[in-house]
């Protein structure tokens, strides 16, 4: 699954204006920084490792949840971007796209499992 780089670049340049050098980050997961701009795709998972990496480098386990209130949705963002910026909760935002990929995704499907510690998505 891929998404656009830009929402992974201003999550970057985020970081590098709060002094947190992330070219070793970037250069262990093979993304040159110029490329993380509109018109350019990354990976979910680099993406989810440069949020991981904000995570531990700023020590806010809500690191994601902090960037992605801040993005600004842009013109031809997506599909999820409009999903998630729907959504009042993050529970509402995953249901939103269960929804979406059950009616236009033919190769997987994603699957939420609530327990006593919280709820997880299994991507099937």
């Amino acid at each position: 699954m891929h998404l656009s780089a830009d929402y992974a670049g201003e999550t970057v340049a985020w970081l590098q204006s709060r002094k947190i050098n992330t070219r070793p980050l970037l250069d262990e997961l093979g993304i040159d920084r110029h490329d993380l701009k509109f018109g350019h795709q990354i990976s979910a998972r680099q993406f989810a490792a440069i949020l991981d990496y904000g995570a531990l480098k700023t020590r806010d386990a809500h690191f994601g949840l902090h960037r992605g209130s801040a993005f600004q949705i842009k013109k031809n963002a997506g599909v999820l971007a409009y999903l998630a910026a729907s959504a009042e909760t993050v529970s509402d935002a995953i249901l939103n796209y269960q929804r979406y990929a059950s009616v236009v995704c033919d190769g997987f499907s994603l699957e939420i499992e609530y327990d006593d510690e919280g709820a997880q998505l299994f991507l099937h």
